[in-house]
């Protein structure tokens, strides 16, 4: 059995401490672990992280459920106001958590990644424990059966290592695997932004994430994450529908026996944060009704210069170029190159691998011309 401290103040109290205009969390924790350690003799320098776990129900202002540092704080039960303590229900372990995540390094994701409104990237809902899948459970008890971190945070936890999809990919099966599941990473050769492409069911800790997509084929979601964006904006879940619906569109493709393609064209688009293009095309093919398979097809929109090449003839370009590492492309003199950025928004450009060379062998009276 736990060893309650008698705090000498009542909850209230606590819970109304101010620093300036704002609730003094940092205060109410230092008074509660002070009273710890005068009534239990606990030194808290001998632990990575703590939890301080007050008694009834869920209080505001400095005791909302937080976590600062090495230190959260936490209600035993989960709600406000109540009437009764036999009213209120069990704090259950979403909120635990969620909390627990931001000790590890996670932060909240409830944002609608404003900075990026036109990207068709949206919010992940209740489809990830640092946002609405805090409180997923059935209806007499949210928060029994959160929804899992997300791919990118398991990664940087170390959980996972995403397998890394080598391009073009044709018919490749995406595979749901409750024991050990599968992700599946598309990198843009020209940022350090990623896709993960999972699929997810209703099993396990899933089982209401979220609670309304019985009409909804079990198909795949892809993920965008950005490194550089920002605690707040490192997750970004594509929505199928392509605006701001129900988490039930979230998977692609929209419809069972139903092709959808996603590429830096569509709402939702493949596009980086910064509206650059990832050159990544995905078409996701659902075969069956509910209980069918899901494979994708996976290009880039690029020319690829992947061995040492001479240009000796002009011709019309319409994808960029990407010169891979340690190769040389050379353009031979007179040779003209057309330049048809109608497709892509004057992304056409030259992009140079490491210890590679783009050599243009122009002359005064025979040059190259782009």
């Amino acid at each position: 059995m736990p060893l309650w401290v008698n705090m000498p103040e009542n909850r209230n109290y606590y819970a109304t401490l101010m620093n300036g205009d704002d609730y003094d969390k940092r205060a109410a924790r230092q008074l509660m672990k002070a009273e710890a350690t005068a009534q239990l003799g606990i030194d808290f320098s001998l632990y990575d992280g703590i939890i301080l776990l007050y008694a009834g129900g869920l209080e505001g202002g400095a005791l909302w459920p937080h976590c600062s540092g090495n230190e959260i704080v936490l209600s035993e039960r989960n709600e406000k106001n109540k009437p009764s303590y036999e009213d209120e229900t069990f704090l259950h372990i979403g909120v635990a958590v969620h909390e627990f995540g931001h000790l590890l390094g996670a932060s909240d994701e409830y944002n609608d990644l404003t900075p990026y409104p036109d990207l068709g990237v949206d919010e992940p809902k209740k489809w990830i424990i640092m946002s609405q899948g805090i409180t997923n459970g059935p209806s007499e008890s949210k928060g029994s059966c959160p929804a899992p971190f997300s791919p990118g945070y398991k990664w940087k936890f170390g959980w996972i290592t995403p397998n890394l999809l080598s391009l073009p990919q044709e018919n490749f099966e995406i595979i749901f695997n409750a024991e050990s599941p599968n992700y599946y990473r598309l990198q843009p050769f020209n940022s350090d932004e990623y896709f993960i492409i999972e699929r997810r069911e209703k099993t396990g800790f899933d089982q209401f994430t979220p609670e309304l997509e019985s009409q909804t084929p079990k198909g795949i979601l892809i993920w965008h994450f950005a490194p550089h964006a920002g605690n707040n904006n490192f997750v970004g879940l594509k929505n199928a529908h392509g605006n701001n619906m129900d988490a039930t569109s979230y998977r692609f493709p929209l419809y069972p026996n139903y092709t959808q393609t996603i590429s830096d064209y569509t709402i939702p688009s493949l596009n980086l944060r910064n509206g650059d293009f990832s050159f990544l095309n995905v078409t996701v093919d659902w075969e069956g009704n509910m209980d069918g398979h899901a494979e994708i097809d996976v290009s880039e929109s690029l020319t690829e210069v992947n061995t040492n090449t001479v240009w000796a003839i002009g011709f019309t370009l319409s994808n960029p170029v990407k010169v891979a590492n340690n190769v040389t492309l050379t353009i031979a003199e007179g040779v003209a190159v057309n330049i048809d950025n109608s497709g892509f928004e004057n992304n056409i450009k030259f992009y140079i691998g490491e210890n590679s060379s783009l050599i243009i062998n122009g002359t005064k009276d025979n040059p190259v011309t782009l």
